[in-house]
């Protein structure tokens, strides 16, 4: 009987863990994308370019904070890289040419409990973060 109550409660609590997997845009923006405003005292149009994925930061706290966190170190796997990350980020910041970040919130923040893994594949073309 204990056996089946234990087994159970494996069960339950194994059906209740939920994974955060945010992902990076491959690019951004997605088309070449004409800026509305021009500057004062000018009649001319700005244009920014679609620009492929270069790399990653995770970050904590606000939108547009400063807080960057350190990653864990990398480790070579069968598809590409992983890097085990103890924090939890608010932000996985993917950066782009010429300057251009995405800011994607990881949520629900509060669900990690395990610690997450920084998923690199596709030679850099697919970053990830996976959070238990």
């Amino acid at each position: 009987m204990r056996i089946l109550l234990l087994a159970g409660l494996v069960l339950a609590s194994t059906a209740n863990a939920q994974m955060v997997n945010v992902e990076c845009p491959k690019s951004y923006p997605p088309k070449d994308f004409v800026l509305a405003a021009a500057p004062p005292g000018h009649k001319g149009k700005g244009l920014i370019e679609k620009s492929e994925l270069v790399g990653y930061q995770i970050f904590g706290g606000e939108f547009g904070g400063k807080v960057e966190l350190v990653s864990g170190y990398p480790k070579k796997v069968k598809e590409g890289t992983d890097i085990i990350d103890f924090s939890t980020p608010d932000w996985l910041v993917c950066n782009y040419r010429a300057g251009i970040s995405w800011w994607e919130q990881v949520i629900p923040k509060d669900k990690i409990t395990d610690g997450c893994i920084i998923q690199i594949r596709d030679r850099g073309t697919t970053i990830r973060l996976v959070c238990n």
